[in-house]
């Protein structure tokens, strides 16, 4: 019985073991069938598609065909090909490709605003300049994580090295720049014969010769009448043609000029910069050797005083002292010519001073830098066996020329700074002209202003505000400059730096009525660029000038020159 019962459930167990394979096997092949039928499917689909795509085609073309007898071509005819002739792959590419390229045009010519060349390259260079922010804080951090906290000079050595290497990353622009665009002339003859465009380029950065040779005549269209790539051009031509005429300059030969000229006072100035912070190095490095030296000679100075036999090392090092003292004076004469020179091509590079102003300013910097030049020669005049006290007159005169050239060199920075804020100033008092008048558009069509006139007349607070501390500015400058009082020099930098506080705050406060003009839809089609107010970018000129000459130049040629020149002066 047990017997019978074992070989049954044997038995059993292989019938249900074969009865799963056959069930796993029937549903294997029905999860096959689906997907056979799905790509069958799938292929006739894509078939069909072709066949509609082709119908599509061949109906659009008999239509404008029809539209063509009726003289009523439309414009958007660009992407027609003619399916006999190309297969479905390339009609496919060339159908994508031509999307593309009216997207394109569409895009970077006819929707957008056109921008003059110089507001191109601006764009132009502020993008790529993010695009390199990585590597430029790569340099600067690579050099910053070598200075010890407190490390002042090494700091600022890594910030000219990061200026060193913004100048590398624009100079490569520029020449990429210069490359495209001769890229650009070498392909336009065959362009033009052929219909086919080698290079595409941007208007604004087309060079003058050539935009003006495109738009002389119907180019595109001499050979290729017909031709849909021909009218697509000529048609886009036209409308580039009436857009280039109000941005481009009334003369290109007179805009390349003045480019040219403010590029090469730009470069000056970097260069003059740079020269400037060279010769504070070696201004510093002279005077530690200096001071290295002075104890010993006080010593030797003692002994002398004490009617005691000068020893060897004390003469040594007298000869010594002597000899840094003069090199010390040359170093303090060259450190002053070198602001005077940077300021000089501050002036240089100014868009706010007329050239008459300019003219002036260089030739009081010109007559004052020949005392200079006299006080260096009574210095280079000094030799070993010449007294003390000539070296004490030298370093008088040094010290003399030094605080007329301080006065100055305050001075007209200030000069330089008052006109570039009473600019920014100018363009925020039509900012607010511009505002109300839409306010008011606004307010007569029944919308609610309570908002917009709170931040307006916050704006135009903080704008009198500016005005009146830039106007009591004038007068202070002026004051200064008849009575020739530095303290009258000072409290101007005062009212401009307070000046400067209320035009950021009138720019804030800008933000939050564009914003509020645009919710409304009242958002004026014409805005004047307002510049960068003077202490709010660590790359305006005017605040470097201002503080770099009271800290820097200034600074230098007065605190540390004149006690250091009275150490050389003063020690014999």
């Amino acid at each position: 019985m047990t017997t019978s019962l074992a070989n049954f459930g044997l038995g059993l167990h292989k019938s249900i073991k074969k009865s799963i394979a056959v069930i796993l096997l029937v549903v294997m092949v029905i999860s096959i069938v689906p997907l056979a039928f799905a790509e069958r499917g799938d292929e006739r689909g894509r078939s069909d598609v072709r066949v509609n795509s082709r119908m599509a085609i061949r109906a659009s073309a008999s239509a404008d065909d029809d539209t063509d007898k009726n003289g009523d071509r439309e414009d958007d005819d660009d992407n027609r090909v003619d399916v006999a002739v190309e297969d479905e792959t390339r009609l496919r590419a060339r159908g994508r490709g031509r999307s593309q390229e009216r997207s394109r045009s569409e895009k970077s010519i006819i929707k957008s605003p056109m921008m003059p060349p110089g507001q191109w390259r601006k764009e132009y260079f502020h993008n790529q300049m993010k695009e390199n922010h990585d590597e430029l804080r790569e340099v600067y951090d690579q050099c910053a994580a070598q200075c010890t906290t407190g490390d002042q000079d090494c700091q600022h050595t890594c910030q000219t090295s990061l200026q060193d290497k913004y100048q590398e990353l624009r100079e490569q622009m520029m020449q990429k720049m210069e490359v495209y665009q001769q890229d650009f002339v070498n392909t336009l003859p065959s362009w033009q014969e052929s219909g086919q465009e080698g290079l595409w380029m941007p208007p604004e950065m087309m060079p003058p010769e050539v935009m003006e040779k495109i738009m002389e005549g119907d180019v595109f269209a001499e050979d290729l009448t017909g031709s849909t790539d021909a009218e697509t051009r000529v048609r886009i031509r036209k409308q580039i043609k009436g857009q280039m005429k109000a941005t481009l300059p009334a003369s290109d030969e007179a805009f390349e000029k003045t480019r040219n000229e403010l590029e090469e006072a730009r470069n000056n100035y970097q260069l003059a910069r740079k020269h400037y912070e060279e010769a504070q190095q070696r201004f510093a490095q002279q005077k530690g050797r200096l001071q290295g030296l002075h104890d010993d000679f006080k010593v030797c100075e003692k002994q002398s005083k004490k009617g005691d036999t000068e020893s060897s090392e004390c003469g040594e090092t007298r000869k010594e002292f002597n000899k840094e003292s003069k090199e010390f004076l040359l170093k303090t004469a060259e450190l002053v010519y070198e602001a005077v020179n940077k300021v000089k091509q501050r002036i240089s590079m100014s868009e706010e001073l007329t050239a008459e102003e300019k003219q002036k300013m260089l030739e009081m910097f010109e007559q004052r830098m020949k005392d200079v030049d006299n006080a260096v020669v009574v210095v280079k005049s000094l030799d070993e066996p010449t007294p003390r006290e000539e070296y004490r007159k030298a370093a008088k005169i040094i010290k003399e020329t030094l605080q007329g050239i301080r006065f100055m060199l305050k001075q007209n920075v200030g000069v330089l700074a008052e006109a570039k804020l009473g600019n920014i100033i100018s363009h925020l008092a039509k900012l607010k002209e511009q505002f109300e008048a839409k306010r008011d558009k606004l307010a007569e069509d029944g919308k609610d202003t309570a908002s917009l006139d709170k931040s307006l007349k916050e704006f135009d607070s903080n704008v009198k505000l500016a005005q009146d501390l830039y106007l009591d500015a004038q007068v202070k400058f002026k004051q200064a400059k008849e009575k020739q009082s530095p303290e009258l020099v000072k409290e101007a930098h005062e009212l401009l730096k307070k000046s400067r506080y209320y035009v950021k705050e009138a720019r804030n406060t800008l933000r939050s009525i564009v914003k509020e003009l645009k919710n409304q839809g009242g958002m004026p089609s014409v805005i004047v660029p307002i510049p960068v107010p003077s202490g709010s970018a660590p790359q305006d000129v005017i605040v470097e000038d201002a503080e770099e000459t009271e800290t820097g130049a200034s600074a230098t040629v007065t605190s540390e020159t004149e006690s250091e020149t009275e150490v050389a002066a003063t020690s014999g």
